[in-house]
């Protein structure tokens, strides 16, 4: 499997796992981030399937994508454990692929289990995400969590958190040694989710689930 469309065809059908979209805002967001910047790669992947031009019967490519995708009964579940599990567990016999975090690929030393990145996948073989650290005004104690802040953006602190993988918001600290193998090109490989689009995403939000509501089966 080396493109993203091939998920949505019918020998990939209940055989694509991830978290339920209306329980994991990421998902949605994901949604949401590639109508607003996606259109163009998922098109021309579109293009190398070698099945003619994509016809677009939504607003947007990406809304197209998912549309097709949830109407091809993808397995959904409350959490990565269960994906990770469904996808890759020593006894799984059936084939199938799933969107998780990098975290579980702890599992692979921990359980045995058989999992690997989809390296090579057109556009993506994921997303990622920012997060962000904030000090709530009138905490009692702000210049402490500025200095937490300061830590966890530090060598010494990101190497507390990214024993599964990752990277560091501060680019002279770079990428955890433990990303799993495949996974090489993080900018490359990954969709990048913006974070001037944030607002845009919550505004999206309702409609974008509704939209999945609708569509999945």
């Amino acid at each position: 499997m080396r493109n993203l469309w091939e998920l949505t065809e019918p020998r990939w059908k209940g055989k694509v796992m991830f978290q339920d979209p209306l329980g994991k805002e990421v998902f949605t967001q994901w949604f949401t981030q590639m109508s607003e910047q996606g259109g163009d790669r998922l098109t021309a992947a579109y293009g190398k399937l070698g099945k003619g031009a994509l016809k677009v019967g939504e607003d947007d490519p990406a809304r197209e994508w998912v549309k097709r995708l949830a109407k091809n009964a993808p397995v959904l579940t409350t959490e990565d454990e269960d994906v990770a599990t469904g996808v890759a567990a020593p006894n799984q016999t059936d084939t199938r692929i799933g969107l998780m975090s990098i975290a579980k690929f702890r599992d692979v030393e921990e359980k045995g289990f058989h999992m690997k990145v989809c390296e090579g996948l057109d556009p993506w073989a994921g997303f990622s995400y920012p997060k962000f650290a904030t000090v709530a005004t009138g905490s009692e104690h702000p210049n402490a969590a500025k200095l937490f802040v300061h830590f966890v953006l530090e060598k010494q602190g990101f190497e507390l958190e990214s024993g599964s993988g990752g990277v560091s918001g501060n680019k002279s600290v770079g990428k955890s040694p433990n990303n799993p193998p495949g996974l090489t090109d993080w900018d490359g490989q990954l969709f990048r989710f913006s974070s001037a689009k944030l607002r845009a995403d919550f505004a999206a939000r309702q409609d974008i689930k509704d939209f999945w509501r609708i569509n999945h089966r």
